[in-house]
């Protein structure tokens, strides 16, 4: 089950002895995962406070208990899983040791991350910007903290030396731009885009040919990969 459809499970009614913090944090998960299903299905202009809160199976004064307005929600959604993409993507990279695997592994981990939950791989890579320039600013702030993964490849090869933290988010935001193509049109075959963004993330640091065999090691190494 996508974790947001997963967050979207209802506490049981009546008396149940759950901690009134538990039951808070749960309906304010519940109402964050609610985000971006409704935008997926209806875009962020056209969705209400009312497809959130009917999404999230909690009432509208709940909703206003958490939050000032539909904004704070979205923008509250976009923190916390941009938060589990980031770890997705670090927790991965450590797990090899050459900087170029390290890069391999974790937009490997990302794509799956976004793969299995595809309301939340659109409203990450494109849904986000609809909310206006606040939304713009995290998604920007999303693509930094991205970008930082890629700075060491500078000391990795002499070629890179050109490269500096600005041409690293651009990359980044290329890589976006390919992501929600793909979440748009084919979001069931997000998988498949994992070598192709490998070379692309590598070969200005190492060549298209090594760029190719790690995203080749890459794919060898993750069995669900294509």
């Amino acid at each position: 089950m996508p974790a947001a459809e997963a967050e979207l499970q209802r506490l049981p009614r009546g008396r149940h002895g759950l901690p009134s913090e538990f039951i808070a944090e749960n309906q304010r998960r519940r109402l964050l995962a609610a985000v971006p299903v409704a935008c997926a299905a209806k875009g962020y202009a056209k969705t209400a406070v009312t497809d959130i809160v009917e999404g999230a199976q909690v009432s509208r004064k709940t909703f206003y208990e958490r939050f000032t307005d539909k904004e704070k929600c979205a923008l509250a959604a976009f923190e916390v899983f941009a938060g589990e993409l980031v770890e997705a993507v670090e927790g991965a990279c450590k797990t090899r040791a050459a900087w170029p695997d390290r890069v391999g592994a974790g937009i490997a981990a990302g794509i799956e991350y976004l793969a299995d939950d595809p309301p939340v791989a659109h409203f990450l890579s494109t849904g986000v910007v609809a909310v206006g320039p606040k939304g713009v600013a995290a998604q920007h702030a999303l693509f930094e903290r991205l970008a930082r993964g890629l700075a060491p490849g500078r000391t990795a090869s002499p070629r890179a030396a050109w490269m500096s933290p600005e041409s690293e988010w651009g990359l980044v935001a290329y890589l976006s731009m390919l992501v929600a193509r793909r979440v748009t049109g084919e979001a069931d075959r997000l998988t498949e885009l994992t070598p192709e963004l490998i070379q692309a993330a590598l070969t200005p640091y190492v060549g298209p040919e090594e760029a190719h065999e790690t995203a080749e090691r890459s794919r060898l190494s993750r069995p669900n990969l294509p």
